[in-house]
């Protein structure tokens, strides 16, 4: 029976190696990381919820179009 694959090493920078905490490096370079795109995508998201025109009134948006846009897509 065949022994498992070895699974890669991926090097490390030079200054986690010399530290003795190689795992908390790790750790918190990808939780570093992650809190970048969280906060990258949540400025995102306020961003373009910031570009919608929230101060419409709902009865004015929800009416029937004028008669006179109904006649024009009827011509056209």
């Amino acid at each position: 029976m065949s022994e498992a694959p070895v699974p890669q090493q991926i090097p490390l920078p030079t200054f986690i190696k010399r530290s003795d905490n190689q795992f908390r490096w790790s750790l918190g370079i990808t939780v570093a990381a992650l809190l970048i795109q969280v906060a990258f995508f949540s400025a995102v998201a306020a961003y373009n919820l910031s570009l919608i025109d929230w101060g419409g009134d709902p009865a004015v948006v929800l009416a029937s179009p004028e008669t006179a846009i109904i006649f024009e897509q009827a011509i056209v």
